[in-house]
């Protein structure tokens, strides 16, 4: 009898050690999500040449992190809900201590965090007013940003998370399938769908995407790894729906390898760069049937002939996108031209504007004699703000070299081309590449906006100290 009692506690000890494995902390993430980052924070903080308590708190703001009781030896887990919540999930160490770290650290000595309290078995706090801190023996779950009349709903959607089995969990996602496809011996890895990115940028992921196809259908993942100064992002773009998969990959059947020699009008102030290669003729009817293009397209059209300027593109395109001082959008496309017949509609086109609209040109006669052309859009748009003028610049900025944007190109002068930013490691990676971004991590944490964007800017900066560029790269199999 004593020995049948010896095994019977070493079998139950054996299974409460392997029922709480050591990733349980994710079935507190929310099945509905559009963004998931796994961040491993010792590869992270020592790729910048940082200990873990010390990036935390320059990405947080959380100081004393060595004592918060958070296992930072698993993965910490950013996520965004269908429904635009930001989320971060940690492992939980020790739940007590870290609730006398919320209460001492994050409460009294930085002033940050209201006293915790206890709620269906687990503990909340509110932190700088906006973010809801709970927790439980297993995660540490936060979430916003809110307002003091969502806090009650999030509290109660929060003790169901943190309760709740695999089944209902992130676990069950199609993000979190394509999570784990990736490679997880970097810094981290990304999955994402396509919706959650900005219109711009999602319609240039998106290419191939049905008329009526859904950007949540569309997936974008990523490993993230360390390239000297940059972030390396090794990206795939895929869809579980077989209509929308087949689109995708015929659209980058048209893309061609980067040319890094063509793009001559390197705006360094600019956040995002985009560069892809490919013959106007082929991309224009993916561009057409793209569901965030459709609206742009028909409204240029209204005015100039958009479609055969896009036709006569063939070479490497660069977008580039960003904010100036007052916040306003700044978008520029600049691209190698096969031709540049369609300069002679342009006098038809000023004719024939819609109510609204006025075409003109803006070239001097100097410009002419250098073979630049000038010409300025402008139209009114209506929403529920009311009337607002928009303006677009297009023409030539040089022989056959396109440009269509918010402004014209810089004049040519000084450092403009690619190579004299990015490291040489990196060209040669795009140069393999069929579709890249290049984030500069510098101007993005430069923001002043108010918004959740304001929150990402804000974690970038201590990044952008040790990388200077972010660099996902598609296609370069």
């Amino acid at each position: 009898m004593k020995h049948l009692m010896t095994i019977l506690m070493l079998a139950g000890v054996f299974a409460h050690l392997t029922s709480c494995s050591d990733d349980d902390y994710i079935n507190a993430i929310p099945k509905k999500v559009s963004a998931l980052a796994e961040v491993q924070l010792p590869a992270l903080a020592s790729s910048m040449q940082q200990e873990v308590p010390a990036l935390v708190e320059e990405l947080l703001g959380w100081q004393q992190f060595d004592n918060s009781g958070l296992d930072t030896d698993r993965p910490a887990i950013f996520f965004e809900t269908t429904d635009g919540t930001f989320g971060l999930c940690v492992k939980m160490d020790d739940a007590d201590d870290f609730a006398r770290y919320a209460a001492e650290v994050l409460g009294t000595a930085m002033k940050k965090a209201t006293r915790p309290v206890e709620w269906r078995n687990c503990q909340f706090a509110l932190y700088s007013d906006k973010w809801l801190m709970g927790w439980s023996d297993d995660a540490l779950l936060v979430m916003g940003p809110i307002v003091a009349a969502q806090q009650q709903a999030m509290q109660q959607q929060m003790a169901t998370l943190l309760k709740q089995d695999k089944e209902k969990s992130v676990r069950q996602s199609p993000l979190y399938e394509s999570l784990l496809q990736l490679n997880d011996d970097g810094l981290g890895r990304v999955a994402m769908q396509a919706f959650a990115l900005p219109d711009n940028i999602a319609a240039l992921f998106t290419m191939g995407l049905p008329k009526q196809g859904d950007p949540r259908q569309v997936v974008l993942a990523f490993d993230m790894q360390q390239q000297a100064t940059t972030l390396r992002l090794n990206g795939t773009i895929t869809s579980r729906n077989a209509t929308v998969e087949k689109g995708l990959k015929a659209a980058h059947a048209i893309m061609r390898r980067i040319d890094t020699q063509q793009p001559d009008r390197y705006d360094a102030t600019a956040t995002a760069h985009m560069l892809f290669n490919v013959d106007g003729t082929q991309y224009l009817p993916f561009l057409r049937q793209n569901p965030a293009m459709q609206s742009l397209l028909t409204i240029a059209n209204a005015a100039i002939d958009l479609d055969n300027i896009i036709r006569s593109i063939d070479g490497t395109c660069h977008l580039q996108l960003g904010s100036d001082c007052t916040q306003a959008q700044r978008l520029l496309l600049t691209a190698p031209l096969k031709h540049a017949q369609w300069l002679s509609d342009v006098a038809y086109w000023m004719q024939s504007t819609p109510s609204g609209a006025t075409l003109s040109e803006t070239t001097t006669a100097d410009e002419r004699g250098k073979g630049q052309r000038h010409f300025v859009l402008t139209t009114t748009k209506s929403d529920e703000r009311g009337d607002r003028r928009q303006t677009l610049c297009f023409g030539l900025y040089a022989p056959q070299r396109l440009y269509i944007g918010t402004a014209r190109p810089n004049d040519g002068k000084g450092k403009n081309r690619l190579a004299d930013h990015v490291a040489a490691t990196d060209i040669r990676a795009l140069q393999q590449a069929r579709l890249a971004l290049l984030v500069n991590l510098k101007q993005m944490g430069r923001t002043e906006d108010k918004d959740a964007m304001a929150t990402v800017a804000k974690m970038i900066k201590p990044i952008s100290k040790s990388y200077t560029h972010l660099l996902y790269i598609y296609g370069d199999d």
